[in-house]
């Protein structure tokens, strides 16, 4: 079962698609599924760049320069998306 937080952040995303025309709730699911992903990826190139500093080896993360996807700043304990780099 969902929490309430997780919850709510779903609903304000299905929102967004939502008032954007996005209104198939699969299309909705797999952009969902898609950002998800995204993170995940991001998440474990983040721990092998944290792990390569620890070991003095040299790392290049897949996010570097302009395919960087999003940068997340700690505050309050939680994860939050701050800036979206453009594609070219």
């Amino acid at each position: 079962m969902l929490n309430t937080e997780l919850k709510s952040n779903i609903n304000k995303l299905w929102d967004k698609f939502w008032s954007r025309g996005l209104s198939n709730p699969m299309d909705s699911i797999e952009q969902i599924s898609y950002l998800l992903f995204i993170r995940r990826l991001e998440e474990m190139d983040n721990e092998k760049l944290e792990n390569s500093k620890s070991s003095n080896e040299k790392y290049i993360s897949i996010f570097d320069g302009d395919y960087k996807f999003v940068s997340r700043e700690r505050s309050g304990g939680k994860s939050e998306v701050i800036k979206k780099a453009d594609f070219k």
